[in-house]
């Protein structure tokens, strides 16, 4: 069924007071009813938290699970993170053949949704951005103190580009050696799902799996609810107060934003999503975009795919998607206008 219709809402906020869209996890004053498992870790340059309700462990039983999710995570990280030499992604990027290059079942699935969706989207998902992402000083890239040049942008442009890139049974293959992948808007996801996939499976029913604001639910909170998870208002001085409150008992939800990963160049601010048009910044009036999936690797890269689109494209993009819902913030006329789809208007409780 088509969304047709999204319900606008003006926010009148501090124009200069910008900073996106933010998902936390929003502690309610109902009594916890349930028994919870929690704990909090370090993980690809940000935190996770771990949430299971409904059991009592001992000590010995919590170290073996959080052992196995960190084992996990640090699987992830060996597969796909550009900081690491020895990743398979950096062993990837530094092989300069067109023949296949053999990946790992880990790699390979990431990767088949990241084509998957790269041309779902029309491109405007695009992980072979790398190079570009380093020259604008993210990623491992360092910030550059003027605006590069047209002719080094067009010659970085050159070398990206999916078409450039197949996944074979024997691995994966780039028609142009130096081609560059960098998953960092996909991987996230991916982990969060991997995780909540291990505890699963491990017979944790009620569940809350989060990385740096990506995250996955499943069943009710300590309370007996739905779990609850917060949208604060996008400003500087925000009350702690969420702005929505959504009431999740299955799915993933992530966000993107230019205001998680931004500095200065030429005194100009430039943030870490590009356009895979123009090797820049993003130019659209959007300055976040949080998407509910079934799976957070889903969530994760459609976030970012729909930050490059735009409000108007985006939001007719995920009319035709069932089970993908959305909430984007922009600024317009020195306020801020927020579209959400009815899929997600639905699940908010307050």
């Amino acid at each position: 069924m088509q969304k047709k219709e999204h319900r606008i809402f003006f926010m009148l906020l501090g124009a200069l007071a910008v900073l996106g869209l933010v998902l936390t996890f929003y502690r309610s004053e109902e009594p916890e009813t349930r028994p919870l498992v929690r704990w909090e870790g370090r993980t690809m340059g940000t935190k996770y938290l771990i949430q299971l309700v409904g059991h009592e462990l001992p000590e010995a039983e919590k170290t073996r699970l959080r052992n196995l999710v960190e084992a996990e995570l640090e699987a992830v990280n060996l597969s796909m993170s550009t900081y690491l030499a020895e990743s398979e992604i950096s062993r990837l990027n530094a092989f300069g053949e067109t023949t296949p290059f053999e990946v790992s079942a880990r790699f390979r699935e990431v990767l088949a949704k990241a084509i998957e969706l790269h041309e779902a989207m029309e491109g405007a998902f695009d992980p072979t951005m790398g190079p570009l992402i380093d020259l604008w000083g993210f990623d491992r890239g360092a910030v550059p103190e003027t605006t590069p040049s047209e002719e080094a942008i067009a010659e970085l442009l050159a070398k990206t580009g999916m078409e450039h890139l197949e996944l074979g049974e024997e691995g994966v293959s780039k028609a142009v050696p130096e081609l560059q992948i960098n998953l960092s808007a996909i991987a996230k996801g991916y982990a969060v799902d991997r995780v909540a996939s291990l505890l699963l499976q491990e017979g944790f029913l009620d569940l809350y799996v989060e990385i740096g604001g990506d995250l996955v639910v499943r069943g009710l909170n300590p309370r007996g609810l739905p779990w609850r998870i917060g949208i604060q208002r996008p400003q500087f001085d925000a009350p702690e107060e969420p702005e929505h409150v959504l009431g999740l008992q299955r799915g993933a939800i992530a966000t993107s934003g230019d205001y998680r990963n931004f500095h200065e160049v030429d005194g100009k601010l430039t943030h870490h999503i590009l356009d895979p048009a123009t090797g820049r910044s993003v130019q659209n009036n959007l300055t976040s975009v949080t998407v509910h999936a079934p799976d957070c690797m889903t969530a994760d890269a459609i976030a970012t795919g729909l930050f490059v689109m735009g409000m108007e494209k985006g939001m007719a993009w995920v009319e035709n998607r069932p089970g993908i819902e959305a909430l984007m913030i922009g600024r317009k006329d020195g306020e801020f206008e927020v579209r959400m789809t009815p899929g997600m208007e639905r699940m908010r409780v307050h």
